[in-house]
C-alpha cells in the first residue's frame, strides 16, 4: 500500500472518530441541560439587584450596569425585562455569550417617581417558550440638584417706627422639591440701595424658615423705606446652586426728633465785583429734618458780610445790600475776594424750646475779567516707560526742570482750562485731569499699550496743549512731550523646531553626537539671542547625555549609559533654554531620541504561566491546547527565527508530549483526577532549534524564555459518595426540645463541584427497638436535612420512655451515585452520662475525638457516643480560655517555647452495650475503667485526663407551661380557701342573726298565768353581748306599793320588743326550754314587769341566755274593733301566789342591770305547782346601780 493512501485512511479515520465523539458529547450535553442562572455581586445585591442612576439626561443612554449569567453547560445566554414599563425605560444589549450591558432609554426624574422596582429575565434558549429565569432588579433614581427654592406667599410690604427696637420683623419659608441638601434651603439678604453702610437688618435659617431682624436704628430722615432683597439658596456642594430671590419693602415712619437740614446749599457762589445792589446772590433752601412733619423754616445770618449782604428769613434768598469791590482789603474778603456767610435755619414749632436750628457756611467769591492764559511751567517734557506697561501706569518725568503744572489765574470761567495731547502717538496716552481751575498738577499715563514696543519704536514725539474753555476769546498755551521707551526683557528664547528627532544605536560610544539644539530671542542684548543659553535636559536618560551651554550640541557622555531597545525604544527628553546669560526667560522643546537596535535577545513568553484543562478518562491524543505564542525583543529583521524546542521538567510520567513546531500539547494517557488533579510542565522557548535543552528542576520566574505550563485535569462524575463510616450512634436524652439538631451524619464525594453535591435522605422504616413509652409517637421521630446531613427531633422526648432506633439513610449525588449506612439512635438519661475532663481546649479536642472514643470502646467493649463537649466552668462560674507560653529548658540545656493551656474541657460521653444496645450503667462503666486503668494510662496522658465521674444532672427548670400551670394551681388553692373563710363567717354571721332574732321575740320575764299573758320588757331593742339576755337599759319607777294598773305598759308602747308577744300560756310543765314565769296580778293585757315575783323565777340551770328562753306557741286572739286581746289564762294554785317565804329576793329603786344565777337540784323541768318552785329557785346575786 502507497504510504500516501496509508496517510488518507488514518486521516479518515482520526475525522470519523472525532465526529463520533462530537456527537455523543452532543447528545449527552442536550439531554443533561442545566438551567442557567444570574451570577451578582454582592455590593449590588444578593437577592436583588440594586442599581442607582441619577435622574436627569446625563445618565441617558449610558451603561448603569453590566449583567454576569453562568450556565453549566455553556449555552449562549439572552437577557431581558418583563413589562412595558421596563421595556420603556430599559434597553439591554448582549454583548458577550454571557454578559449583557443594561442602557437607560429614557431620562428619570426623581421628584416624579424615585424607584423602579423591574424584573430580569434569563434563557438559554432550552428552558422552553416562555420561560426564564428572573431576577428582581431595583432602580433607585438619586437626586440632582434640579429644582430652585420657590418662595411660599409672605407680607411684601412692612411699616415700622423709626423708635422701633431690634426684634423680628417679618418671617419667610420657600421650598424646594429636590432631597437631602438639595432640597435644604439657606438664606441671605440685601439690602438693594446700601452699597457699603452697616445691615439694619439680617436673615437667620431657623428650621428650615428665614428669620428677618432689625438689628441696627431706624432713621426715617436718613432712609425712608428699605429695599430688602431676600434670596433662597439650596445647600449644593457640588455644581450649580440654585437661588430664589424675593423682596420685602420696609416703610419707616418718622418722628419728630430731628433739627432742620439744610437741602441745598452752594458751596461757592462766583458774581462779578460789578454787581448791581439788591441782586440776587444766592438761596440756601432748609427743611423740617423729621419729613414726615414738615414744620416753617426761618432764615438769618448769622456771621460775616458786615452788611454787604442780606437774606430773606422765609425765602432764604441772599442779596447784595452794598457796593462789592473784590480788590478791597477787608477781614472778610482777606484779599482774595471771598467772603463767607453763616446762615442759619430755624425750626418754627411750639413743642420744643429753644426750638431747634442748624447752621450753615457758603462762599462768595467776586469774579475778575479774563487777563491771563494758560501757562505750564516747562516748555519741554521729557518721560519714560517700559515696553511692557499696562493700562494707566503713569509716566515718569525725567529731569530737574520738568515740573508737571499748569496754571491760570483768572477767576471762575476765565480760569477754567482743559488739557489734552496732540500728535501721532497721542490716542496712546492720556492726561489726568483733563480740566483744570487756576492751577493743576497733571501727569500722563498709558491708554493704550499696544504700540509700546522697544523693538518696534524707540521714542514717542507729542504736544501738551492748555486751552481756555471760553467760547468766545478762549487763550491757551503749548509745551512739548517726549515719551522715551524702556527695553524689558519681554521675549522668550524661540525653538527652531517644535520637536526636534534624533537615533542612537544602543550600543553608542562616549562622546557621540546625537543632535544639535538651536533657539532665538528678539530682545536686545543680553536679553536676546546674544545672552542665549542652553540650560538643563530633562529625562530619564538625561544622566547619561551632555549638552553644551552655548553651542546646544548634545553627545553622550559615558559609554555605560544602559540603552537597550528590547526594554526601552524611546526616549522624550526636554531640553531648557534660558536668556539674560541663562538667568532670564525660560523655554523647552521636546527631543525624541531613538535607541536604534541590535540582534541580542532570545525569543521569551508573554507570561509566566498558561493554565489548559483537559478532562479525564479521555483517551489518548484526543484533547490538545496551543501553547501561548512567543515574542523576540529585537526588532523585525534582526532576530532568527524561533520555535519551542521541548519539556525540559514536569514530564516524567510521559503523560503528555509537545509539536516544537505547532506548539500544540496533547495528552499521551488517559488521566484520573482523583489519582492526580493538576500538573505542572515547563516548556522553554530558544532560537536555536538543532540542540537540546538542559533538563530544568526548577522554574525559574526571571527567565523569560520558560514557561510554566498549568495543567488541571477536569472533573467527571465517576466516584460516588461514601459515607465516613458504615454505622452511626447518636443519643438523645429526655430534655431536648422538638427539632433538636443532635448528630450529623456525613459523607464524602472525591469528585468536585456540582459532582460533588449529596444529597441525604432516610430510607426505609424507623425502627423502635426495646421501646417503652414511644407508643405516642405517631410521625416518624428523625428527620435529616437533605443539604447538611443533620438529624433532628421530630417528637418530644418524655422520662418515661425508653428503646432506642434504628434507621437507613442514604447519600446520593447529581447523577445518582450512592452509599447508605445505619443510624442507631439511643433515649437516654442525664445521669446515664460519664464527664471526662481534660486540660484540652474544645478545638483540641475535636481533632483527635474519635481516637478517645476508640480505645474506651475497645476497653469497655461498649460502643461509645459522643452527647457533648464543652469549656470547663469553675465553681464561681468563670471560663478560663487562654493560653500560656513559657520556655522549658531540657537536660541538655535546649531552650523551646510550649504553650500550657490552663483552660479545661468537660466531655459528656454514654456507652451502649453492643449485645443488648441497651445504656450501660455509669456506675458499670467507672468500673470497668478504673479495672483497666493500666491500659489507659497513655491515652489519659495524651489527653491531659484530669476527672471521670458521673455528670451531674441538670437543674430543672420550670418552662413556661409549668409556670402557668403552677399559677393557675395556687391562685385555685387561694380562691379555695377563701371560699372556705367566707363560708365560716356567714355560717358564724347566721348564727349571730338568729340569736338575736329569738332575743328579740322573746319574753325574758313573761308572766306564767292569765294576769301576765303580755310581755313588755322595756328598752330591751338593743342587745348587748353574744350569750346574755336582753336588759333593761333605762332606769324607770320601781314602787312595789303600786298597783298593776298604775304601773303597767301597753303592749304596743316603745319599749315592747315587737308584736311577737305571749298571748297565752300552755298548762304543761315548765321545762328549760319554756318561757319563765313565776307569778302574776291582774287580768287581761296588762302586766307588771316590776312584780317580785317576775324578778325571782327559776331557770333550768346556769346564767340566763337567750337559748333557754322559748315563747308559748299560743296565739292573740283579736277582737271586732282590731285591737289584739289576750285569752284568759287559767286560774292557778293559791301556793304559787307568793314566794316571798321560800326565795331571798333583794330589790333596790332604779334597777339598771340584773344578773339572775339559779341552780336546781335534781329536777329536770319545772311544774306549775308552788312546792317544786320553791325548792329550785334562788337568787344569789342581785345587784342594782343607780344612775
Amino acid at each position: 500500500m502507497k504510504p500516501s493512501l496509508f496517510a488518507e485512511i488514518k486521516r479518515l479515520y482520526r475525522l470519523t472518530t472525532t465526529l463520533i465523539w462530537f456527537i455523543i458529547f452532543d447528545y449527552v450535553t442536550a439531554s443533561n441541560n442545566f438551567p442557567p442562572r444570574f451570577v451578582t455581586n454582592p455590593a449590588t445585591g444578593g437577592s436583588e439587584i440594586i442599581v442607582r442612576v441619577r435622574e436627569g439626561p446625563s445618565s441617558l443612554g449610558k451603561e448603569i450596569h453590566r449583567l454576569v449569567g453562568e450556565d453549566p453547560d455553556g449555552d449562549l445566554l439572552t437577557f431581558g425585562v418583563l413589562g412595558a414599563l421596563g421595556s420603556d425605560i430599559l434597553h439591554i444589549e448582549n454583548v458577550k455569550p454571557n454578559q449583557a450591558i443594561v442602557y437607560l432609554r429614557k431620562e428619570l426624574d426623581r421628584e416624579t417617581r424615585d424607584s423602579y422596582s423591574l424584573v430580569l429575565t434569563l434563557t438559554d434558549g432550552k428552558l422552553g417558550k416562555g420561560n426564564f429565569i428572573t431576577k428582581s432588579m431595583l432602580i433607585i433614581v438619586e437626586d440632582i440638584n434640579d429644582n430652585e427654592p420657590v418662595f411660599r406667599p409672605f407680607r411684601t410690604s412692612v411699616t415700622l417706627s423709626e423708635e422701633s427696637q431690634p426684634g423680628i420683623v417679618e418671617t419667610v419659608e420657600a421650598f424646594d422639591q429636590d432631597e437631602g441638601r438639595f432640597g435644604q434651603v439657606l438664606y441671605s439678604l440685601q439690602e438693594i440701595d446700601n452699597e457699603n453702610g452697616p445691615n439694619t437688618f439680617s436673615i437667620e435659617t431657623v428650621e428650615g424658615r428665614g428669620v428677618i431682624s432689625l438689628v441696627g436704628d431706624l432713621d426715617y430722615e436718613r432712609k425712608s423705606f428699605y429695599q430688602l432683597k431676600i434670596l433662597a439658596i439650596d445647600r449644593a456642594i457640588e455644581g450649580e446652586r440654585h437661588t430664589a430671590s424675593a423682596t420685602l419693602l420696609v416703610r419707616v415712619d418718622d418722628a419728630e426728633d430731628q433739627p432742620p437740614v439744610f437741602i441745598f446749599v452752594p458751596s461757592v457762589t462766583r458774581i462779578p465785583e460789578n454787581l448791581q445792589i439788591g441782586s440776587q446772590v444766592l438761596r440756601v433752601i432748609a427743611i423740617d429734618g423729621d419729613r414726615g412733619v414738615n414744620n416753617a423754616i426761618t432764615y438769618s445770618i448769622t456771621k460775616g458780610a458786615r452788611g454787604l449782604f442780606a437774606i430773606n428769613s422765609s425765602m432764604g434768598t441772599v442779596t447784595v445790600q452794598d457796593n462789592l469791590d473784590r480788590e478791597s482789603n477787608l477781614i472778610e474778603n482777606a484779599g482774595n475776594g471771598a467772603y463767607i456767610l453763616e446762615i442759619q435755619a430755624t425750626e418754627v414749632t411750639a413743642s420744643q424750646f429753644p426750638p431747634p436750628s442748624v447752621a450753615t457756611e457758603v462762599t462768595i467769591i467776586l469774579t475778575d475779567v479774563n487777563d491771563e492764559k494758560p501757562t505750564f511751567k516747562s516748555l519741554l517734557y521729557v518721560a519714560e516707560v517700559n515696553e511692557n506697561a499696562q493700562i494707566d501706569m503713569p509716566l515718569k518725568f525725567i529731569g530737574a526742570g520738568n515740573v508737571p503744572q499748569v496754571y491760570d489765574y483768572d477767576q471762575g470761567i476765565n480760569g477754567t482750562f482743559t488739557l489734552s495731547l496732540e500728535g501721532y502717538y497721542a490716542s496712546f496716552f492720556e492726561i489726568i485731569p483733563s480740566i483744570g481751575v487756576n492751577e493743576a498738577t497733571f501727569m500722563i499715563r498709558v491708554k493704550d499699550p499696544s504700540a509700546l514696543d522697544y523693538e518696534t519704536v524707540k521714542s514717542m514725539d507729542m504736544k501738551l496743549v492748555a486751552r481756555e474753555r471760553l467760547p468766545i476769546g478762549a487763550q491757551s498755551s503749548v509745551a512739548q512731550l517726549v515719551v522715551q521707551l524702556k527695553d524689558v526683557n519681554d521675549n522668550f528664547p524661540q525653538f527652531e523646531k517644535e520637536l526636534y528627532r534624533a537615533s542612537v544605536p544602543e550600543n553608542a560610544a562616549k562622546g557621540t553626537t546625537v543632535t544639535t539644539i538651536r533657539a532665538i530671542d528678539n530682545d536686545s542684548g543680553f536679553f536676546g539671542t546674544e545672552g542665549v543659553r542652553y540650560t538643563d535636559v530633562q529625562g530619564e536618560i538625561a544622566s547619561k547625555l551632555n549638552l553644551d551651554p552655548v553651542s546646544g550640541v548634545l553627545t553622550v557622555k559615558t559609554s555605560d549609559h544602559g540603552f537597550d531597545r528590547e526594554t526601552i525604544s524611546q526616549y522624550y527628553l526636554t531640553i531648557e533654554a534660558r536668556d539674560n546669560n541663562g538667568t532670564g526667560n525660560r523655554n523647552t522643546v521636546q527631543l525624541l531620541l531613538t535607541i536604534d537596535d541590535v540582534d541580542d535577545y532570545e525569543p521569551e513568553f508573554t507570561q509566566d504561566a498558561f493554565r489548559v484543562a483537559f478532562t479525564e478518562n479521555v483517551l489518548p491524543n484526543q484533547e490538545s491546547f496551543k501553547l501561548l505564542p512567543t515574542v523576540d525583543r529585537d526588532e523585525v529583521g534582526t532576530s532568527i527565527d524561533q520555535a519551542i524546542k521541548s519539556i525540559p521538567c514536569g514530564n516524567e510520567e510521559g503523560n503528555f508530549k509537545l509539536d516544537i513546531f505547532t506548539h500544540q500539547l496533547t495528552n499521551t494517557k488517559s488521566l484520573d483526577r482523583e489519582q492526580r488533579g493538576n500538573y505542572t510542565l515547563i516548556v522553554q522557548a530558544t532560537n536555536d532549534c538543532l540542540r537540546e535543552p538542559k533538563h530544568i528542576a526548577k522554574f525559574d520566574p526571571k527567565d523569560n524564555s520558560l514557561l510554566q505550563v498549568l495543567i488541571d485535569v477536569k472533573d467527571v462524575n465517576d466516584n460516588p459518595p461514601r459515607f465516613a463510616k458504615q454505622v452511626f450512634t447518636g443519643g438523645v436524652t429526655t430534655e431536648m426540645d422538638f427539632g433538636t439538631v443532635f448528630m450529623t451524619v456525613k459523607a464524602v464525594d472525591l469528585d468536585l463541584g456540582a459532582n460533588s453535591v449529596i444529597n441525604y435522605y432516610i430510607i426505609g422504616p424507623q425502627k423502635k427497638i426495646l421501646s417503652v413509652g414511644l407508643d405516642s409517637i405517631k410521625e416518624e421521630p428523625f428527620q435529616i436535612n437533605r443539604k447538611t446531613g443533620e438529624i433532628s427531633l421530630n417528637f418530644d422526648p418524655q422520662r418515661n420512655m425508653k428503646g432506642h432506633f434504628e434507621f437507613h439513610v442514604l447519600a446520593n449525588d447529581t447523577d445518582g451515585l450512592a452509599d447508605s449506612a445505619k443510624v442507631k439512635i439511643y433515649l437516654l438519661r442525664e445521669d446515664q452520662r460519664v464527664r471526662f475532663v481534660l486540660r484540652l481546649t474544645p478545638y483540641e479536642l475535636r481533632e483527635k475525638l474519635d481516637k478517645f472514643r476508640n480505645v474506651l470502646g475497645n476497653i469497655t467493649g461498649a460502643i461509645v457516643n459522643v452527647d457533648g463537649y464543652k469549656f470547663h466552668a469553675n465553681l464561681d462560674g468563670s471560663v478560663d480560655k487562654k493560653k500560656y507560653e513559657f520556655l522549658k529548658v531540657d537536660i541538655n540545656q535546649h531552650v523551646t517555647n510550649e504553650l500550657f493551656a490552663i483552660c479545661r474541657t468537660d466531655l459528656y460521653l454514654y456507652f451502649v452495650n453492643p449485645v443488648d444496645n441497651s445504656i450501660m450503667e455509669v456506675n458499670s462503666v467507672l468500673a470497668l475503667i478504673d479495672k483497666n486503668i493500666d491500659y489507659l494510662d497513655e491515652l489519659y496522658k495524651e489527653f491531659n485526663v484530669l476527672i471521670s465521674e458521673p455528670a451531674e444532672s441538670r437543674e430543672e427548670l420550670l418552662t413556661f407551661d409549668d409556670q402557668i400551670k403552677a399559677c393557675l394551681m395556687g391562685s385555685t388553692a387561694f380562691l379555695a380557701l377563701l371560699l372556705i373563710l367566707v363560708t365560716c363567717l356567714c355560717l358564724n354571721q347566721r348564727n349571730r342573726y338568729e340569736r338575736r332574732l329569738k332575743a328579740a321575740t322573746v319574753s325574758a320575764f313573761g308572766p306564767r298565768d292569765a294576769q301576765l299573758n303580755r310581755t313588755d320588757v322595756p328598752n330591751t331593742n338593743i342587745h348587748a353581748e353574744e350569750g346574755s339576755n336582753p336588759i333593761w337599759m333605762t332606769g324607770y319607777d320601781n314602787e312595789w306599793f303600786k298597783d298593776d294598773e298604775q304601773i303597767s305598759h301597753n303592749s304596743g308602747g316603745n319599749n315592747s320588743l315587737d308584736e311577737n308577744a305571749v298571748g297565752e300560756v300552755s298548762n304543761g310543765p315548765l321545762t328549760p326550754t319554756d318561757s319563765l314565769n313565776g307569778s302574776a296580778r291582774g287580768s287581761g293585757s296588762d302586766s307588771s314587769t316590776n312584780d317580785r315575783q317576775a324578778l325571782c323565777r327559776g331557770v333550768t340551770g346556769g346564767r340566763l341566755t337567750p337559748q333557754n328562753i322559748t315563747l308559748p306557741s299560743a296565739k292573740l286572739k283579736t277582737s271586732n274593733n282590731k285591737k289584739t286581746v289576750a285569752p284568759k289564762p287559767p286560774t292557778t294554785d293559791k301556793n304559787t301566789s307568793s314566794m316571798n317565804e321560800d326565795n331571798k329576793i333583794s330589790c333596790k329603786n332604779s334597777i339598771n342591770t340584773v344578773y339572775i344565777s339559779s341552780s336546781y337540784a335534781d329536777q329536770s323541768q319545772y311544774h306549775h305547782h308552788a312546792n317544786h318552785l320553791g325548792n329550785n329557785l334562788s337568787i344569789m346575786n342581785l345587784e342594782t346601780t343607780e344612775l
